[in-house]
């Protein structure tokens, strides 16, 4: 990630994580693809880019990230984002 200038240029790699993910995982890999993605916090209202709506996507529809583990919430609170699995679902579909 070092390399990189961009979100962009990892996409398809951050998705690949997203895809066989956990959330015990977290801190050693989608955590800091999360960061990576949202450089600066999320506003509510802001509009997502395609590769960040692309990421989230693939972190919402991954059952290992969600439950009874708290580890992803201070990831989602660095970013601004909701940890909520509806509330991130809204944000990734726009409504």
């Amino acid at each position: 990630m070092r390399r990189t200038r961009s979100f962009e240029e990892i996409l398809p790699e951050a998705l690949a994580i997203a895809r066989m993910t956990n959330a015990y995982t977290v801190e050693s890999d989608w955590g800091p693809l999360l960061e990576r993605a949202f450089p600066a916090r999320h506003a509510q209202g802001q509009a997502l880019t395609a590769a960040q709506q692309e990421f989230l996507s693939a972190i919402v529809d991954n059952e290992e990230c969600w439950g009874n583990v708290a580890n992803p919430m201070s990831w989602f609170g660095k970013t601004g984002l909701p940890y909520d699995r509806e509330s991130l679902r809204a944000l990734v579909s726009g409504t």
